[in-house]
């Protein structure tokens, strides 16, 4: 009797196992896929297409899309004008009160410029001291990229740029191991904050208004506002 019923319970199993498998199809229906799904997989249109990217470079991407949705003139789009300093974010707003543009349509704030720090050599005595020592770090494949400010490290090669004193002087073993002898870690400009003016919902009648605007200083730029600020 016993023996009967492990061979009972055998044959069902078996024949559960067929049928979840489909391989009594077409006879009998397999059952639902559940969360498997492979006729989906089937049906999808370039899979390869598919892919991850990080979160710099999806940043990349929103901002060209906004950028190029900007330049078409299409909808709404968030803008930035800026930098200036103090006094010249002031100036700036006179000038979008001149061109009637109403105080609503923009919001002023703040974004820090982190310092910049250098893997430097020099200051050299002239520039033909400056061109015989980049002449020698092309000869171990080394680009220095010529300082010209602050004065004070002019004329001056730049072998590298970083955002602290610790992380340069951290570099300072590698280009040491490659040769570069009496580099230096020297900072090229302060941690500075600067003014911006933000435009949430421009209109592309509103942004041909402000490309009218001539800002000074000249390097203020209209550009489509960072993702995450």
């Amino acid at each position: 009797m016993l023996r009967a019923i492990v061979i009972v319970l055998l044959l069902g199993n078996l024949g559960f196992l067929a049928w979840t498998r489909g391989w009594l199809a077409p006879w009998i229906e397999p059952p639902a896929h559940g969360d498997r799904a492979p006729e989906r997989l089937a049906a999808q249109v370039r899979p390869e297409a598919i892919g991850l990217l990080s979160s710099r470079a999806a940043s990349a991407a929103i901002s060209a899309a906004r950028a190029a949705s900007m330049a078409a003139g299409e909808g709404e789009e968030c803008l930035e004008l800026g930098p200036f300093a103090a006094p010249q974010v002031v100036a700036a707003e006179a000038l979008l009160a001149q061109a009637n543009i109403a105080a609503e349509q923009w919001a002023r704030f703040e974004r820090q410029r982190p310092a910049v720090w250098s893997v430097y050599l020099g200051p050299f005595e002239d520039a033909d001291a400056q061109r015989a020592r980049a002449d020698e770090l092309k000869r171990l494949n080394i680009a220095g990229e010529p300082v010209k400010a602050p004065p004070s490290l002019n004329p001056g090669l730049s072998l590298g740029r970083y955002e602290s004193k610790e992380a340069a002087e951290a570099a300072l073993p590698s280009w040491n191991q490659r040769g570069v002898r009496n580099a230096r870690a020297v900072p090229l400009s302060a941690a500075t904050t600067a003014q911006w003016l933000r435009f949430e919902r421009s209109t592309s009648a509103l942004r041909e208004r402000l490309r009218g605007i001539k800002f000074s200083p000249g390097e203020a730029g209209l550009n489509v506002c960072q993702v995450g600020r």
